[in-house]
């Protein structure tokens, strides 16, 4: 078996990259060619005049009505929650290629910064266990992580746990 060099991983790595550069390019002409744009205030008045007859139907007790209001928001729910998912990944890819610090970058920090990236806050247990380093090495890297202030912290003692902070997620590295 032939074991897989830096340099193989880089060309798979470039020919990936290149890829999702252009699917991006296609969905963002899609999303500016379908006319979502222009339609956005559209939308905010369409926003206004429901609020104001959703407040009417409720202020003359139209009962009747709370099905179709229902129907509304969990409609406008699904859209809603299409939108800022995407709009949460766009956010942080957006300024993908900021995403180091040349000056600061060592291996375990480029880890760590993976590791980080979890539903829930992680344990220095778990990145000591994930990442394969003592736990004083990682504990010395946290700190300066979050001296930068690019991960948060909870909890005491042993029972510590980090997370990354929102500029950390909004990639605005010092």
């Amino acid at each position: 078996m032939q074991k897989t060099t830096d340099e193989d991983v880089a060309k798979i790595l470039q020919k990936s990259l290149d890829s999702t550069s252009k699917g991006l390019k296609l969905f963002a002409n899609s999303l500016q060619t379908s006319g979502l744009e222009e339609a956005i205030p559209k939308y905010r008045e369409l926003q206004t005049v429901l609020t104001q007859q959703r407040l009417w139907s409720e202020n003359k007790g139209r009962k009747e009505l709370a099905p179709l209001w229902k129907e509304i928001a969990q409609q406008s729910d699904k859209i809603y929650q299409t939108f800022s998912s995407l709009a949460d990944t766009m956010k942080i890819l957006r300024t993908i290629d900021s995403l180091s610090n040349p000056q600061q970058a060592s291996p375990l920090r480029a880890k760590i910064l993976l590791a980080i990236f979890q539903p829930k806050p992680v344990s220095l247990q778990y990145l000591t266990t994930t990442l394969k380093f003592k736990k004083e090495t990682i504990a010395t890297e946290m700190a300066k992580l979050k001296k930068e202030g690019l991960v948060e912290t909870r909890g005491k003692g042993n029972g510590i746990s980090y997370r990354p902070t929102k500029q950390l997620l909004n990639n605005q590295m010092k």
